[in-house]
């Protein structure tokens, strides 16, 4: 651990600067997490109606909490302080509660805290002391930390800061390229693709009006095959080599359709997954919901550069294809249904990598939660050879 660290740490926890400081350093603090509308109500002090900070993120409205005492406290006094807060906020007709502290915080006594919130209807965000000295000695908090804390950067840092600074032009100037580009290309593509699909349906018209006999079997198959030789001679039209988040919540709007008030809509509150008899399940904690549509953006970019290698080497490709479906499972993205998601996606994604006729089905018993389970510590044999069975039954 570097000074810079040590010093972040101990600042916070020996917080000597006051109320007003901790609440513009946290408005800070989201301002750089993308929050937007922030709105301070009484920095200066003064009575602020139980509203520390307003802020707005991916069209949702906050109230955020500032708890910054001058020395480490017990979770009895954090958990009251919470709680107080927490019925203050209740009455400004907010989507969610916010709660800021320099505090230590277990991941069971941030569970319980959600829990709290979640019982009283609202979506919580816990930023507790560890996360904000993350958040503080990374590039973008090298700033917000000399500001208000007073720590300089270490020649290290100010290399990392200017770094980070100039490949944020540089990967937004790619960005807008590869934009452009992509849709020029794609509009070509939906050009020739409604001449080809009216070709073939006049074919298909045609047959049936002759009564002529046809093999469904073989169609299917050429079919596939032709999918497959596409995707070879140029991935860009494998669907699977452009899933973007819109093509993900539409899958999921097919497959919950008779639940609309969840269908296509990423979840906006912190899931616990149980087992058999309520106890928390084994595994690594899901992400905090409002991480979860930047988690699926650098999922599926991911995905997306590395479509056109695992053409080419069927082993890779299902290695590839077993931790995306671990990581669409950890996320989390939606309350329900993910499971039945992923197995679309995976399906989707053999057929057009390893040029299947029919979709490969994961047998979900003892076995397949296994394996899960072991996925989520980074071990993907048992996943991997499931998805091999699978694919071996698809053929």
């Amino acid at each position: 651990m570097s000074i810079h660290q040590i010093s972040t740490t101990i600042l916070l926890t020996n917080w000597e600067k006051g109320s007003s400081d901790a609440e513009r350093l946290c408005a800070d603090l989201l301002r750089i997490d993308a929050f937007e509308n922030i709105d301070p109500q009484q920095p200066l002090g003064g009575p602020d109606g139980g509203k520390d900070i307003l802020c707005t993120k991916d069209e949702k409205t906050f109230v955020a909490a500032v708890y910054f005492p001058r020395e480490p406290v017990s979770i009895t006094a954090i958990s009251n302080k919470f709680s107080l807060d927490l019925q203050a906020s209740l009455k400004h007709n907010r989507s969610g509660f916010i709660f800021l502290t320099n505090q230590h915080l277990t991941v069971g006594e941030r569970t319980e805290l959600e829990r709290i919130a979640a019982a009283n209807g609202k979506r919580c965000l816990i930023y507790h002391r560890e996360r904000l000295r993350v958040m503080l000695d990374t590039p973008a908090g090298y700033g917000l930390r000399l500001r208000h804390l007073h720590i300089p950067m270490s020649n290290e840092e100010q290399t990392a800061f200017f770094a980070a600074s100039g490949q944020n032009f540089t990967d937004e100037l790619k960005a807008q390229t590869r934009a452009i580009e992509s849709l020029a290309y794609r509009i070509d593509q939906f050009r020739q693709q409604g001449q080809e699909f009216f070709l073939q349906t006049v074919a298909v018209i045609a047959s049936a009006v002759r009564n002529e006999h046809t093999d469904v079997q073989a169609m299917l198959a050429a079919a596939a095959a032709a999918s497959f030789q596409r995707a070879v001679e140029d991935p860009r039209e494998a669907v699977s080599a452009h899933l973007t988040p819109s093509l993900l919540r539409y899958v999921h709007r097919l497959i919950l359709s008779s639940d609309l008030a969840y269908a296509g809509k990423f979840r906006e509150t912190q899931v616990w997954l149980v087992d058999a008899n309520g106890e928390p399940s084994p595994g690594p904690e899901r992400p905090a919901w409002d991480r979860v549509p930047s988690l699926i953006r650098e999922l599926l970019d991911q995905w997306n550069r590395d479509f056109s290698s695992l053409l080419e080497d069927n082993n890779r490709a299902i290695t590839s294809i077993a931790r995306f479906f671990q990581q669409l499972l950890w996320i989390h993205p939606f309350v329900d249904g993910n499971t039945r998601l992923a197995q679309a996606i995976l399906a989707l994604q053999a057929r057009e990598l390893l040029g299947l006729l029919a979709d490969p089905i994961l047998d979900r018993g003892t076995a397949y939660y296994i394996a899960l389970q072991e996925a989520d510590t980074g071990n993907l044999t048992a996943l991997e050879d499931l998805i091999k069975s699978a694919v071996r039954d698809a053929r």
